[in-house]
């Protein structure tokens, strides 16, 4: 299924500026590193990146709990 060439972007339809999403997301990304999500996506992105650790995010306890 795909999206239908009519339908706006989605930051218009939730009624969000694109500039102040960009800044808020820059200033997520420094207080958090290079990735925010559930462990599993973060378990992912140390595995594909080859990380054994990131700002805020010791990798290894991850992969001990899996």
């Amino acid at each position: 299924m795909s999206i239908r060439k009519k339908t706006p972007p989605i930051l218009k339809r939730l009624g969000v500026d694109a500039a102040l999403f960009v800044s808020s997301m820059d200033t997520l990304l420094e207080q958090f590193g290079t990735a925010v999500g559930e462990p599993e996506v973060l378990r992912m992105h140390c595995t594909l990146r080859r990380l054994r650790s990131m700002p805020g995010v010791r990798c290894h306890v991850f992969f001990d709990a899996a």
